[in-house]
């Protein structure tokens, strides 16, 4: 995946991120509120992507293991700080590395979202070949 590519996966990654809190009403607080219609501005329009959740799982995962880019990556894309040189120059880095961080962080998160699928996916095939034995040969 070329920089560009991984730069646009990123950010339909922040729309996901923005737009799947449409996925489920909010629960009211009482008993009447939730007894009346829901008054809904916008459709729910987040994306059903496996391959976005799991991004959003590796980037969890890697900011619980305080990985060093991770700030930059969350400035830049969650944040959305409009002077790089600025928030550059507080992270103790040049213009340029501060970028460097953002994509390594990209990378990696890509990585190792691809991992976590490619597991799941064999623990499927798993779990599928386990069920056939345990139901035995088909008559």
């Amino acid at each position: 995946m070329s920089d560009q590519e991984l730069h646009a996966f990123v950010e339909a990654w922040v729309r996901w991120c923005a737009t799947r809190r449409f996925y489920v009403r909010p629960a009211a607080g009482n008993l009447l509120a939730r007894m009346q219609p829901a008054k809904v501005k916008e459709p729910p329009d987040a994306r059903l992507s496996a391959e976005l959740a799991w991004f959003n799982t590796a980037v969890r995962a890697l900011r619980a293991m305080d990985d060093a880019d991770a700030e930059a990556f969350m400035v830049f894309y969650i944040k959305r700080a409009r002077n790089i040189k600025t928030v550059a120059a507080d992270m103790g880095v040049a213009r340029s590395t501060f970028y460097v961080k953002v994509r390594r962080f990209a990378r990696r998160a890509w990585r190792l979202s691809q991992s976590l699928a490619r597991a799941d996916e064999q623990a499927r095939v798993r779990i599928g070949s386990d069920k056939k034995t345990l139901d035995g040969p088909d008559t």
